[in-house]
This record gives C-alpha cells, sequence and structure tokens, in this order.
C-alpha cells in the first residue's frame, strides 16, 4: 500500500507541475521562502511560476529559494543567473549583492529520538553550479542578496534566469525591498542555544513530543 500511495503521490505532482508549466518547457518553477525546508520526494507547496520576493536592509543578508520541478525530463547543466537589480531612480544593486547556491540532498536515518521526517533532507549550498535535476523530482536554489551600506532603499527588480542545456530558459521575476536603515559591520552579542528532549526530561520530568513541538514553536 506505500508503494501505491508513493507512485499516485508522484503522479499527481507530474500533473501538478505540468499543468503549472504554461509556457510548455518540461518544468515548472517555484518559489518558498528561506524557513521552509523543499523535501525533493514530496508535493511541493510553494508559489508555482511566482516572483521570489525579499525584504533586506543595507549590509544585511537575505534569501529566498527559486524551485525547479521537472516533471517530463532530467535538466542536465543548468546554470541560474540574476540580471541586474535596478531601482528607485535609475539605482542598481551591484553584481556582487547576489549570490547564487543550488541546495543538494543528504539522505537522513532513524535517529534515537523521535523526528517528523527521515529521507532526503535539503541542506548543503553547491555554489552556482551547472547542477542536474532528476526526472520527476524537484531541486531548490538559495539565492542570496546582500545590498551595501550606501544602497538607497527603495524596490529593486530583475529576473532569475534559469538555463538548462536540455530545455527552454525559464526568467523568475524577483523584487527585492531595500530597507532605509543598515545593519552594523560587526555584532558584539555573543548568543548560543541548544534545546534536546533528554534535558527536558531531567528538568521537567514526563517531557512529552508534543511539549518539545511547542518549544520548537516558540
Amino acid at each position: 500500500l506505500g508503494e501505491a500511495v508513493d507512485a499516485l503521490k508522484d503522479d499527481v505532482a507530474r500533473l501538478y507541475y505540468a499543468c503549472a508549466d504554461t509556457a510548455g518547457r518540461g518544468y515548472a518553477t517555484g518559489t518558498e521562502h528561506v524557513l521552509r525546508k523543499v523535501l525533493r520526494d514530496e508535493l511541493f507547496e510553494g508559489e508555482l511560476e511566482s516572483t521570489a520576493r525579499v525584504s533586506v536592509a543595507r549590509n544585511e543578508y537575505e534569501a529566498v529559494q527559486v524551485v525547479l520541478l521537472s516533471y517530463d525530463k532530467a535538466l542536465e547543466d543548468v546554470s541560474v543567473t540574476v540580471g541586474p537589480l535596478r531601482g528607485p531612480d535609475g539605482a542598481v544593486l551591484p553584481a556582487e549583492s547576489v549570490r547564487i547556491d543550488a541546495i543538494d540532498f543528504v539522505k537522513t536515518r532513524q535517529p534515537s529520538y523521535e523526528v517528523e521526517y527521515v529521507g532526503w533532507i535539503p541542506d548543503p549550498l553547491m555554489g552556482p553550479g551547472p547542477f542536474d535535476v532528476e526526472a520527476g523530482k524537484l531541486r531548490p536554489v538559495w539565492v542570496t542578496v546582500h545590498p551595501p551600506e550606501d544602497a538607497r532603499a527603495g524596490v529593486y527588480k530583475s529576473e532569475v534566469i534559469v538555463k538548462p542545456a536540455n530545455a527552454a530558459e525559464a526568467r523568475v521575476p524577483i523584487e527585492v525591498t531595500v530597507w532605509g536603515f543598515a545593519l552594523p559591520k560587526q555584532t558584539h552579542l555573543k548568543t548560543a542555544f541548544a534545546l534536546f528532549e533528554n534535558e527536558l526530561n531531567a528538568f521537567y520530568g514526563d517531557f512529552s513530543h508534543e511539549d518539545l513541538l511547542g518549544y520548537y514553536e516558540f
């Protein structure tokens, strides 16, 4: 039954992505917030064929995920670039303000404690590419924006250009809102944070998994 459900899930995903691909490229694109992990073997829950949006202060690093969803065939030697980000009154963010990193996956195993998901997890940032996307799978790309301290505040627009060697290119609109203040070059507040279930049980006694999820949410 599990294998049948997995096969049906893959069929639904392919149909979902194909319907979004109105240009007939053989793959769709999507965007997702950086706080959400895009799982390789699960249905993509972000926005399809949408605009990538970033809000960032001067001298801050902030990112957005652009996701490639292959439903027809494998994508080979994919390159991803971002055109000039043009803003108010002719202002342009310099090319070095944007970094592209393809995200790769690592396969996890069941640890000694309870987790919500075991399988292929997005984790390492592999640089700009080129990279491949398996047929029927997805691949997220991490787009980081770092405006300089003297960047003009306002909304900057451009396109994320996706070029597979064996399929038509896609252009994903990107909008970057630069706020009118800058983060300091150095920080002076040292922080450390850890949360371990065995320590919580030692402190509070019978600590349930629901309690642990509440801590995560907090």
